[in-house]
């Protein structure tokens, strides 16, 4: 599968997620996000009473009173690897304990986790997403400038132009015919053994060239000038 092709089905899935948190959810006028914070606003508490087979509290079984129910759960309910959610490692180190994920109970409230680690994550889309539309901005603006950009370039010698197009182009800021020369001056010449003085004086003997050959007028030449031809 091609890369972009791999990379919009991504998009698409990121657009599918989104729009499903944003769709309506029930009789409140909650979109489904909204009812997932306020499903994880709801306490998360023991009860005391021990759970029926369908998931909800029963009465039955277990300690009579609840409020001592509760204090004997609530004290079943804590990690026995650790010390309120820290714990110390052999060389001392005291760090999150892995084992109740540092909350230092061994039951946690899996609604309450699940809804802060997506809200977490959505802030993280919507940072991503605004650097995203910047640098679209940015790309935009650049192809925008450059398609009002012309390819004519002048060389730097003889001031002829070039479109830029194909091998019509400058090499060192030179069109072919003043290329071609300064290859041919290579030759003849011995280098100073400074590339750039080379091209300085090659620049100095190809102008003084041209303007011999030229004609004050504009002819290409002026031993063929019918008004300045020494003929």
């Amino acid at each position: 599968m091609p890369k972009s092709t791999r990379l919009e089905e991504q998009c698409r899935d990121i657009a599918s997620t989104i729009e499903y948190l944003l769709s309506p959810a029930g009789q409140r006028g909650l979109t489904v996000l909204g009812d997932m914070l306020r499903r994880a606003e709801e306490p998360f508490a023991i009860d005391g009473y021990p759970r029926g087979s369908g998931g909800e509290p029963t009465s039955g079984g277990g300690v009579s009173d609840p409020t001592l129910g509760s204090v004997i759960a609530r004290e079943a309910d804590t990690c026995d690897r650790c010390e309120q959610g820290i714990f110390t490692l052999s060389d001392g180190r005291l760090v999150l304990c892995r084992a109740c994920g540092g909350t230092g109970r061994r039951f946690s409230d899996p609604v309450g986790e699940a809804v802060r680690e997506i809200t977490s994550l959505v802030r993280q889309i919507w940072r991503l997403a605004r650097q995203i539309e910047r640098r679209r901005q940015t790309v935009s603006a650049e192809v925008n400038k450059r398609g009002r950009e012309s390819s004519v370039q002048s060389c730097a010698i003889c001031g002829d132009t070039v479109t830029g197009v194909g091998n019509d182009r400058l090499r060192l800021t030179w069109d072919s015919k003043c290329y071609l020369s300064w290859t041919s001056w290579q030759l003849r010449n011995k280098s100073s053994g400074d590339p750039g003085t080379d091209r300085i004086h090659f620049a100095q003997w190809r102008r003084e060239s041209l303007a011999k050959k030229n004609c004050v007028c504009g002819e290409t030449s002026a031993r063929n000038c019918p008004v300045h031809s020494p003929a």
